[in-house]
């Protein structure tokens, strides 16, 4: 029953906003389901959207599409990626000086003693590097982007 959500209380006020208006404005729940991002559970009545942009319903409360909205906040603060933040997704920082080599096609590109280390719930451990220590020259810009609600850009 993938389509059934798992409610608890989420502590702070969520706005979305459509065309410089709110449109959606409460404390909602969050609904968990396996192996899915967390989601907002808003009371229907705080929803000024129309049916098409609801993903799901479930005991009296609404699961707003993410695109269906410009731009969410959680109280006072812009949320960016693609889903809320979840409480119990830990997002872990620990600076090192662990080696780390970076090689592409036999070419050295990065080499660093002092990474940064994330660990992340349910993924792997992730290395981030100085810049100074990444041979950006060597490096090719991507038009590819993504948002992570944890870390950004």
């Amino acid at each position: 029953m993938a389509d059934v959500y798992t409610l608890e209380d989420a502590p702070f006020r969520v706005r979305g906003w459509k065309g410089g208006k709110v449109v959606v404005d409460a404390v909602p729940r969050f609904g968990r389901r396996p192996k899915a991002p967390i989601a907002w559970m808003f009371p229907r009545a705080s929803v000024d959207l129309p049916a098409d942009a609801i993903a799901a319903e479930q005991d009296g409360l609404v699961h707003v599409k993410w695109d269906a909205v410009d731009e969410w906040w959680e109280e006072d603060e812009r949320v960016l990626g693609s889903h809320p933040r979840d409480p119990r997704h830990r997002v872990d920082v620990r600076q090192s000086s662990r080696p780390v080599v970076v090689r592409a096609q036999g070419v050295l590109v990065a080499e660093s003693r002092r990474p940064a280390l994330v660990a992340e719930t349910d993924l792997p451990l992730r290395y981030y590097l100085p810049r100074a220590d990444v041979r950006f020259e060597l490096l090719v810009r991507s038009d590819r982007t993504s948002w992570c609600p944890y870390k950004g850009l």
